[in-house]
């Protein structure tokens, strides 16, 4: 369970390269109309799986509630994109 809203953007694929046709990760924060605020990439050395995850409309408090909740590697942190 997730500490914000956790879905997948609607129409797209994940590139992971499993093949199962999993959808694009997204947290959905509270800071209504704010867009996409960055991004996650986390990685789980036990089956080698990497995944990209899409922050919209976040606020940094949620980022860092994200951030605490995984029992994931974050390869790289919340990156901003504005």
């Amino acid at each position: 369970m997730y500490p914000i809203d956790y879905g997948y953007l609607e129409g797209a694929v994940a590139a992971d390269g499993d093949g199962d046709g999993d959808g694009v990760g997204v947290f959905r924060g509270s800071a209504v109309g704010a867009g996409v605020v960055g991004f996650f990439v986390t990685a789980d050395p036990g089956t080698c799986d990497v995944e990209v995850k899409v922050l919209i409309d976040c606020t940094g408090g949620e980022i860092d509630r994200v951030r605490g909740c995984s029992t994931t590697s974050w390869v790289s942190g919340a990156c901003s994109c504005g």
